[in-house]
């Protein structure tokens, strides 16, 4: 299960600020450095994407509830994420100094990780593996399912290599891309474009932490029928971020989407929200895509970034024209606040953009970003920084009072269900919301007995462009 054929072990830790995924493998190969001197991609290896069976030590008593797990199966989680993190490495946050307006956030996109300028504040997830430091801005994904994936029976497929591309700067760009056998001009696809969580996530998640996949593929028997008509299937493409210093308080580099730096034109001086554009474009211009059914998808950093490139986007276009058309994402909030509490002069928005774009939220009833305010003060309370923006429901009442009237939210528990309200703050500790964070709500992660990526699915279905 946790490749250690391969030199890869797995952890994961409850930390505060939550905004990514908190387990991931580090394996014996490429642009990080271990304390031993190995270096090490821990975003890419095989079985690499953060794991979606739990962010602890041990899983609390009130989310164990009796009869929703065996007692073999949580001792197995627990195994498995367990890492002592004792390492040499010296982590450094070097104070790096960030400059804000109320125009476009940080005035310039996130710098990434170089062998100038290497990543030494390093998420959570890769410091308890021991990952020092991290050297290079990008790293091909594999494209395929792992052991992760495997485990929790998600579809055993490989659509590797990675697409690549060579971005303004230079800099490698990846995307993995499933395209059906019988898509052409006379016979479009829906594309759904997917955005991965930060830290330790990569394009590779798609595969081994969400079902998404098999729902793509016409020739499943649970694809889904994203154009109507009894026509199954859709295009798939899990875009891969860059390895970035991040501004956040809480150490958080590693790979990320740059929602911060938030020039929304065209063309855009966002990395990656040009990357985004040359990626549909070049997907578009293959054949096969209706462009009416342009869709995004993201979780965490890739829910916050969906909602940020839809905001750019669902109006102007690409250069190419292609918009899209709705988002369907998990486990974001805000993308237009400040980088924390602290910051000045502040990088949050003076005045917001709006969007008619659909937009789906999707978030659990304790979560990080919390589900509500009442939650954030409990947490804030208890030490954790919730970082501003963090807070799913004053994001959704923005929206609604204007910036985003289209968006819907709905609120699920700690087994997938639906449920009408967030859960009251001093039944949310950190080490819940972080587990409920970290699993996507596909139904195959652990304790959760809905698939939700229907309800997400047809969303998206019933708001193409007009």
């Amino acid at each position: 299960m946790t490749g250690e054929d391969r030199g890869c072990t797995m952890v994961a830790r409850p930390f505060p600020g939550l905004g990514l995924l908190a387990a991931v493998f580090a394996c014996s190969s490429g642009n990080g450095t271990t304390d031993d001197g190995r270096e090490v991609d821990a975003a890419h290896e095989d079985g690499g994407a953060p794991t979606d069976d739990g962010g602890m030590d041990e899983i609390p008593a009130d989310i164990l509830e009796p009869g929703e797990a065996d007692a073999e199966e949580s001792e197995e989680v627990r195994a498995d994420i367990a890492g002592d993190g004792d390492c040499d490495c010296r982590f450094e946050c070097d104070g790096r100094e960030w400059s804000c307006d109320s125009t476009v956030g940080l005035t310039e996109p996130l710098p990434p990780c170089t062998p100038a300028d290497p990543c030494r504040c390093l998420s959570v997830e890769l410091r308890e593996e021991c990952v020092c430091d991290i050297a290079a801005p990008s790293a091909e994904p594999l494209c395929r399912t792992g052991e992760v994936g495997l485990r929790r029976g998600r579809l055993e497929v490989d659509d590797g290599p990675a697409l690549r591309r060579t971005d303004e700067d230079g800099v490698p760009r990846y995307a993995c891309l499933f395209r059906p056998g019988d898509a052409s001009d006379r016979n479009p696809y829906p594309l759904v474009v997917w955005l991965h969580g930060g830290g330790g996530g990569s394009a590779d998640d798609l595969y081994n932490t969400t079902s998404l996949r098999e729902k793509a593929d016409p020739g499943r028997a649970a694809a889904f029928d994203l154009r109507g008509g009894g026509r199954p299937g859709f295009a798939l493409l899990a875009v891969d971020g860059r390895r970035l210093h991040y501004p956040t308080d809480d150490p958080r580099d590693g790979q990320h989407h740059d929602f911060y730096h938030r020039d929304l034109g065209l063309p855009s001086t966002n990395r990656d929200i040009s990357n985004l554009d040359a990626w549909i474009d070049r997907v578009v211009a293959d054949g096969g895509v209706d462009r009416n059914r342009i869709y995004l998808m993201g979780w965490s950093n890739g829910c916050f970034f969906a909602q940020l490139y839809a905001f750019a986007r669902h109006d102007r276009g690409t250069p190419a024209g292609n918009r899209p058309a709705a988002v369907a994402c998990y486990s974001g909030a805000d993308p237009f606040e400040n980088i924390n509490r602290d910051q000045t002069p502040s990088c949050r928005l003076a005045s917001y953009p709006a969007t008619d774009a659909p937009i789906l939220l999707v978030g659990r009833d304790c979560d990080n970003p919390t589900c509500d305010q009442a939650q954030a003060d409990r947490l804030i309370a208890d030490g954790v920084d919730i970082e501003p923006g963090h807070v799913a429901a004053p994001w959704v009442s923005t929206c609604l009072a204007g910036v985003a009237p289209a968006m819907q939210r709905i609120i699920l528990d700690h087994l997938g269900r639906t449920v009408p309200l967030c859960l009251p703050p001093e039944e949310c500790d950190a080490v819940k919301a972080v587990f409920n964070h970290i699993r996507w709500p596909d139904g195959r992660a652990f304790l959760d007995t809905v698939d939700q990526e229907p309800t997400m699915l047809e969303f998206l279905r019933t708001h193409p462009l007009s």
